[in-house]
């Protein structure tokens, strides 16, 4: 399964990375939360350092970025937000009024599975 393959290489990036067991069902976000939750997990990728965001402050990082009507901002990388709207992976830059999106993935899955590959 992607998930467990995205939590494996991203703990050997770096040890102090860690994936809680979650106990959380049927979250509005997506299926990896219902297995993992993220607990002060970054990594570099694509020459950007990217803070993934743990289930219990989603909420309230993407009010932060209502400008985009993200679904949901489920990572940060410098301010910028990696987020998800309509089903699909963008990236915009932050502090501006008519952000320009970036798409990333097709999805949330197809986002970890290039990470997974190391592709971009």
């Amino acid at each position: 399964m992607i998930y467990d393959e995205f939590v494996h290489k991203v703990s050997k990036f770096d040890i102090s990375n860690c994936f809680e067991k979650s106990k959380i069902t049927n979250n509005p976000y997506n299926k990896f939360y219902d297995l993992y939750n993220p607990m002060g997990v970054e990594f570099e990728y694509n020459s950007r350092n990217i803070f993934m965001i743990p289930y219990k402050k989603i909420s309230d990082i993407t009010k932060d970025y209502d400008n985009i009507n993200a679904d949901y901002v489920f990572a940060i990388s410098d301010g910028d937000p990696y987020f998800v709207k309509n089903k699909k992976v963008y990236t915009c830059c932050h502090g501006t009024s008519k952000p320009r999106l970036e798409l990333i993935a097709d999805s949330f899955e197809d986002f970890l599975l290039k990470i997974v590959k190391g592709e971009w």
